[in-house]
C-alpha cells in the first residue's frame, strides 16, 4: 500500500524539481515588485489621510485641558516637595499615585509599597492641600484596596469634592462600587475599538458601560480613539481623555476628534493670527500669519514656560526662546508642536499657567 504524501512533502519535492536559478530570479522579482506595490499603496494613502487631517479647521471643547505628563515642577514624583511647589506655583490639578502599606497607611507611590517604611504618607500632603481652596486632585488608584482608607482621609480633611480617581479599569470597577468611594467621579480605563464604534450594538454597549459604572468618561491611548467614540460621549454627556500623544502628526488627528483632554510629554504651544483663504471650493482651509515673533509655552515635566517663537521667513527654521533670549533646550522625547489662534485659551492643568491665554503672556 503506497504510504499518503503529505501536502507539505508534495510542495518541497516541486521546488526541489522547479527552482532553478532563473525561476528563482524572476520569482524573486515579482516578490520584491508586489512588496514595492504595497509599500507604494501603503504611502500614497498616509499622505493623503494626513493632508486631509492637516487642512481641517479646528474646533476645541470648551473645557479642553492639556496635561503634562511626569512629575511636577522639576521635583522627585510623589513627594512632599512636588506638592509644595505645585501650591506654590498656584497649579489647579495636582495628580499623586496612590497606594497602601502592609499596615494599610495611605500613601504617595507609583511603585509597589512592601514595608511600613516605604514612600510618604499621603495625609502629609492633604494637610497642604485643603488650605488651597481653588487646587483639585487626582487620585491615580494603583491598587484598590486603598479606596477606602483614601476615602476616610477625604472626609477628615474635606476635600471629597474636590477629588475624582483615575486609573479605573474595567476589572477594578466591582471594587469601586463597593467602596466608599462610589459615589466620587472617575475616568474609566477602557481599550475602545474604532471599528467596532460604527456599530450600533458596540456603541450602547460603551454608553452602557458608563451607566452601569456611573464613570464620567473614557480614558484610553490615543490610538484607540476615534471621531465616532468622541462624538458618541460628547452626545451622551462624557468625556474623552487621550495619552501620550508625543508626535505632532498624531496631535493633529486627536485635535480633530475633539478629545476634552490630551495628555504628552513635551509641548510647544504658539499663539498667532489665522485666517480663512480664498478657496473656490469653500474648504474653510486655514492660513497662518506666522512670519515674526509671537507668544507660545513650552512645557514638560510637568511645568510650563512662557516662551518667545520666532520666525524670520517663510523658508527659515522656528527659533525658540524664553523670555530672557535663551534657546531652550528640548527634553529627550518626541515633541509636539501645537499652532493656536491669539485669542484662543489654552488651559494647562497642574501649570502656573493654568487658564492664561496668549494676551496674558
Amino acid at each position: 500500500m503506497a504510504q499518503k504524501i503529505s501536502k507539505w512533502k508534495k510542495f518541497k519535492r516541486f521546488l526541489k524539481r522547479n527552482m532553478t536559478p532563473t525561476w528563482a530570479k524572476h520569482f524573486s522579482y515579482q516578490v520584491f515588485a508586489f512588496l514595492t506595490s504595497v509599500a507604494m499603496i501603503v504611502g500614497v494613502a498616509d499622505y493623503a489621510v494626513t493632508k486631509s487631517y492637516a487642512e481641517r479647521k479646528l474646533t476645541l471643547m470648551d473645557d479642553f485641558t492639556i496635561t503634562a505628563h511626569t512629575g511636577a515642577y522639576d521635583t522627585e514624583m510623589n513627594t512632599i516637595d512636588s506638592v509644595k511647589a505645585a501650591i506654590k506655583n498656584k497649579a489647579k490639578v495636582i495628580e499623586l499615585d496612590i497606594r497602601q502599606r502592609p499596615d494599610k497607611t495611605v500613601v504617595m507611590s507609583h511603585d509597589l509599597v512592601v514595608t511600613n517604611n516605604d514612600a510618604t504618607e499621603l495625609e502629609e500632603a492633604l494637610k497642604l492641600i485643603k488650605d488651597v481652596p481653588d487646587m483639585k486632585i487626582n487620585f491615580d488608584i494603583k491598587e484598590t484596596r486603598v479606596l477606602n482608607s483614601l476615602h476616610a482621609l477625604l472626609v477628615d480633611y474635606n476635600l471629597i469634592d474636590r477629588s475624582f480617581l483615575t486609573g479605573i479599569e474595567v476589572i477594578n470597577v466591582k471594587a469601586v462600587k463597593e467602596s466608599n468611594c462610589a459615589n466620587m467621579d472617575y475616568y474609566l480605563n477602557y481599550t475602545p475599538s474604532k471599528f467596532k464604534a460604527f456599530s450600533d450594538h458596540y456603541r450602547q454597549k460603551i454608553i452602557k458601560l458608563l451607566e452601569d459604572t456611573g464613570a464620567i468618561g473614557i480614558n484610553c491611548n490615543y490610538k484607540f480613539a476615534g471621531g465616532q467614540l468622541s462624538n458618541l460621549l460628547h452626545k451622551k454627556g462624557y468625556k474623552l481623555s487621550v495619552w501620550t500623544v508625543d508626535s505632532q502628526r498624531n496631535a493633529k488627528k486627536m485635535l480633530v476628534i475633539k478629545p476634552d483632554n490630551i495628555t504628552t510629554k513635551n509641548i510647544i504651544i504658539t499663539f498667532c493670527d489665522n485666517y480663512t483663504l480664498d478657496d473656490s471650493e469653500n474648504k474653510g482651509r486655514q492660513g497662518l500669519r506666522n512670519i515674526g515673533t509671537f507668544n507660545g509655552y513650552y512645557i514638560t515635566n510637568g511645568k510650563a514656560i512662557k516662551i518667545k517663537c520666532i520666525k524670520e521667513a517663510r523658508n527659515t527654521q522656528t527659533k525658540y526662546q524664553d523670555l530672557q533670549g535663551n534657546e531652550i533646550q528640548v527634553n529627550d522625547g518626541n515633541t509636539w508642536i501645537n499652532i493656536c489662534p491669539t485669542d484662543a485659551e489654552v488651559i494647562i492643568e497642574g501649570s502656573e499657567t493654568q487658564g492664561s491665554t496668549a494676551n496674558n503672556l
